[in-house]
């Protein structure tokens, strides 16, 4: 068993620049990472924060309304210009939205994407 210190609520929140609040939040949504109750005590395991620190990189997670990053496909959206917008910047396939298909847009989306 690991012998290093677990860090409480404020060592987490000043590691990564939240408030303490935010901490908790994440805590009681099951956002952040797993933390342990020591008694009345919420504790975290350094290595488990570094862990959920990782799966959290940014260039992994949606950057636009209705765009994801390099790692997964376009969604369909309304608005052209924020897919135009993010397909030039993060090498995602653009797809104009039809609002009157949108099962005929998904397909296209999804078409763009795997080809």
């Amino acid at each position: 068993m690991s012998q290093e210190k677990l860090w409480s609520v404020d060592d987490l929140a000043e590691y990564v620049g939240v408030p303490v609040a935010t901490v908790y939040r994440w805590s009681s949504r099951g956002d952040g990472p797993p933390g342990y109750r020591v008694g009345r005590h919420l504790r975290f395991r350094p290595v488990e924060v570094e862990r959920w620190l990782d799966g959290r990189r940014h260039d992994e997670r949606p950057v636009a309304s209705g765009v994801r990053a390099r790692n997964g496909p376009a969604a369909v959206t309304g608005d052209r210009a924020d897919i135009e917008s993010a397909g030039s910047d993060f090498d995602v396939p653009t797809v104009t939205a039809d609002a009157d298909n949108r099962e005929a847009s998904l397909a296209a989306a999804r078409r763009a994407w795997s080809g």
